[in-house]
């Protein structure tokens, strides 16, 4: 998600060339779902002169209430050969029915939390969670190896 203000000026022109919105900040899903970044700000003050304007955002990595992943959670695998499984999965949860008419606020909030909720079942009964590698596991000691040691 762009989380710039659309339009808003980040490089100034210079001699006769036009003004820019050339430096654009991304949030992740992860980051826009945990709120971790607060308001960004275009500080031409801080920029010190330079054509760029200093682009600021504030993070909240200590506000309670608000998940994070653990250093040591290296997150999910998937077994390319079990790609028909998590679509069949995910076809028979109950998951957000397309809206048909303009639908309303608590709708789409309703429809957001079925469809988060149906790829959340799906990944938990098909995924497995990664671990790290141990200091004395073999170099050649892989992911691919982990997937079909986790197979058998």
């Amino acid at each position: 998600m762009l989380a710039n203000n659309p339009g808003e000026i980040t490089q100034r022109g210079m001699e006769h060339k036009r003004d820019l919105v050339i430096d654009l900040a991304w949030y992740n899903e992860v980051a826009v779902q945990r709120g971790t970044f607060l308001g960004l700000t275009i500080d031409w003050e801080g920029s010190l002169g330079l054509d760029h304007a200093l682009v600021n955002i504030s993070n909240r990595p200590n506000e309670p209430g608000v998940a994070y992943i653990a250093k040591d959670d290296l997150g999910q695998v998937m077994d390319p050969e079990r790609e028909e499984d998590l679509i069949h999965i995910f076809k028979t949860l109950p998951a957000a029915h397309p809206l048909l008419k303009a639908p309303i606020v608590e709708e789409v909030k309703t429809a957001t939390a079925a469809l988060t909720t149906a790829i959340q079942l799906t990944n938990k009964i098909v995924l497995y969670k990664q671990h790290p590698f141990h200091d004395k596991v073999s170099p050649w000691w892989s992911a691919n190896c982990m997937t079909a040691v986790h197979n058998l």
